[in-house]
């Protein structure tokens, strides 16, 4: 096996980056499976003398690889020396070591979903990866679309409304139901959409309000789906340029990787593997 990485290139390790020559059997480094970021272990590492490796550069960054390591694409695994202009896989390095947590879903996982979509703010990096991605990429309250992770049960749903009530709603006075207010259209009208409601837009650039009677759900509107609840943690990059780089001395000593329950690992945040 002549593939692998120089002595002194890092990877992403639990616990902070090591280099290549620092990496022993038993070493748990970070990879993705699927869209999350998760752990596996060294189970035998390989060292092999070459003259040559490649730098492959991507917008975010540059490591040296041997050319016959494997990237990750959209349409398979290639070469690192035929990567040029490739997209590959990537995750943002410095979050591999933030808390991650569990969402029990419920009625309290939709009253906090829907708290925050009326008025609410977030801290934690891991939540706020969360309800950018429930919103549709973008958590404020005026551009957010509506977080159709709500719509897994009607428990969940239900909370999202109390929440979201509490929020930017009020309960009315002299007839059985809620008025939730919102100046983001569409979020008002996909929430129309799902509790069977007429809805139309306020003019002048006003609030616009939504009736929700408590009855609305004998209409029969409403339809279950199941999205995930976790963030996403993997994304795409595209290689700028892969520059051959020949030993300046003495051979690279490359090191290779066998791992364990997952073959594959993080090299500044990009997916990649010692082929078979």
């Amino acid at each position: 096996m002549s593939d692998g990485l120089p002595s002194r290139q890092t990877v992403n390790a639990v616990g902070g980056r090591l280099r290549a020559r620092e990496i022993a059997v038993g070493t748990r480094l970070w990879t993705l499976h699927g869209h999350r970021a998760v752990q596996t272990t060294v189970t035998d590492v390989t060292a092999v003398k070459v003259r040559t490796a490649v730098e492959v550069a991507t917008s975010h960054a540059a490591f040296t690889v041997s050319g016959d390591l494997l990237l990750a694409t959209p349409d398979g695994w290639i070469r690192a020396e035929d990567a040029a202009g490739r997209t590959i896989a990537w995750t943002h390095a410095r979050k591999l070591s933030r808390e991650r947590l569990t969402f029990r879903m419920g009625h309290a996982f939709g009253y906090f979903v829907g708290a925050t979509c009326a008025d609410g703010t977030v801290g934690k990096n891991y939540l706020a990866d969360a309800l950018r991605q429930y919103a549709g990429g973008d958590a404020h309250h005026m551009r957010q679309a509506f977080p159709r992770v709500v719509l897994r049960d009607r428990e969940v749903f239900d909370g999202f409304l109390d929440g979201y009530a509490d929020g930017d709603g009020c309960r009315a006075k002299h007839w059985a139901g809620r008025t939730l207010g919102s100046a983001n259209v569409p979020f008002l009208v996909d929430l129309a959409e799902i509790i069977g409601a007429r809805f139309t837009p306020a003019r002048n650039g006003l609030a616009s309000h939504l009736v929700e009677v408590d009855r609305w759900a004998a209409r029969g509107t409403f339809r279950p789906e199941h999205h995930d609840a976790d963030p996403v943690e993997s994304s795409w990059v595209t290689v700028e340029s892969v520059r051959p780089r020949p030993a300046p001395g003495k051979p690279f000593t490359l090191y290779g990787y066998r791992l364990q329950p997952h073959p594959t690992f993080l090299v500044n945040g990009h997916l990649v593997r010692v082929a078979a």
